[in-house]
């Protein structure tokens, strides 16, 4: 997405401002975190990706790229492993992007991981499948193809998560979680293009573009997102393109970066999405 991008114009998104966001979220040391204006300097991994990846977007160098590749690789531990999944996955993602690499083998943490999620009698949660898909865009990162085992238990969980109208997700089905499902499923060498799409084409609306689901009111950036990259995927046009531009434009806060809904606070995370749901809306278009 070029920042001379005429759509944005005409939607009144002021590339600029969300580019000095981003850069006014960067640490000293490096890293970036959304909450710096209430004097709070604590770099985290997500933050720090969607500030690489939002630039990314934008066609724009990372400030002080070197720092920021030493804080990435500084939250990995010696053995390999992270903190958290949420951490390795945007730390490896956010290397990737900056066309680098963690010190230490990672494969290990995540196929480990992939047997936790996959066991067998496992009870599933509210975040299973955003967890199941950054393990297997970690595994697609670093080249891990999945056995047939893991595959076939993969889409085990998938089927077990789909709710009756088509979609997926726990405890409800929803576009997010049926965005993430296609995720997975494309990587496991499986296609559930048909159900995603018709599922994503009930959630769309006159007026919000996208909404959480079908017979909802409510929505989101990412849920915006979410249904762009469905139709993107499946070779589709979303019906309702200006009311998807509306609500993204309007998310743009006074701080030039983006929120979850208008109104709301201004984070690295939904200032990426933003940009994310512009730029698949050039890209549907042909731009």
């Amino acid at each position: 997405m070029r920042r001379s991008n005429a759509g944005t114009r005409a939607m009144h998104i002021d590339i600029q401002a969300c580019m000095r966001y981003i850069a006014s979220r960067q640490d000293p040391d490096g890293g970036f975190c959304f909450y710096r204006d209430f004097g709070v300097d604590e770099s985290n991994a997500p933050d720090t990706l969607a500030a690489v990846a939002g630039l990314d977007l934008l066609e724009e160098p990372v400030p002080r790229r070197p720092d920021v590749v030493a804080w990435l690789r500084g939250q990995q531990r010696d053995k390999g492993d992270f903190a958290t999944l949420t951490i390795a996955w945007a730390c490896v993602k956010a290397l990737r992007l900056l066309g680098t690499e963690p010190e230490h083998d990672v494969r290990p943490y995540v196929l480990g991981w992939a047997q936790r999620l996959l066991r067998p009698g496992k009870a599933y949660g509210a975040g299973t499948l955003r967890a199941l898909v950054r393990v297997t865009d970690l595994a697609d990162i670093l080249g891990i193809v999945p056995e047939r085992e893991v595959s076939e238990a993969g889409l085990r969980l998938l089927k077990e998560l789909q709710g009756p109208e088509g979609g997926y997700g726990v405890p409800g089905a929803n576009l997010v979680d049926t965005w993430h499902a296609l995720q997975v499923a494309g990587r496991l060498d499986s296609d559930l293009k048909t159900e995603a799409l018709d599922y994503a084409r009930c959630c769309e609306h006159p007026a919000y573009g996208f909404n959480i689901a079908p017979r909802a009111v409510t929505t989101a950036v990412e849920v915006q997102v979410a249904g762009l990259e469905i139709l993107a995927r499946c070779g589709a046009s979303p019906r309702y393109a200006g009311a998807t531009r509306r609500f993204v434009a309007a998310c743009q806060t006074p701080h030039g970066g983006f929120a979850r809904v208008p109104g709301a606070l201004t984070r690295l995370e939904d200032t990426w999405l933003g940009l994310r749901a512009l730029d698949c809306l050039s890209r549907l278009a042909g731009g």
